[in-house]
């Protein structure tokens, strides 16, 4: 978030989920919290 804040970027951004070895993939539990993690950084730098 700090280098799209300095950047002025204000675009989308791509959300990729990838496979990790021997943990379950599930991307209706993955992208939600990346979703979150997202926000809280957003949040966080844009206040």
């Amino acid at each position: 978030m700090k280098i799209l804040k300095k950047s002025g970027y204000r675009g989308c951004i791509p959300v990729e989920t990838l496979y990790v070895k021997n943990k379950p993939y599930d991307p209706y539990t993955l992208v939600p919290a990346l979703l979150k993690d997202l926000k809280v950084a957003q949040n966080a730098e844009f206040k």
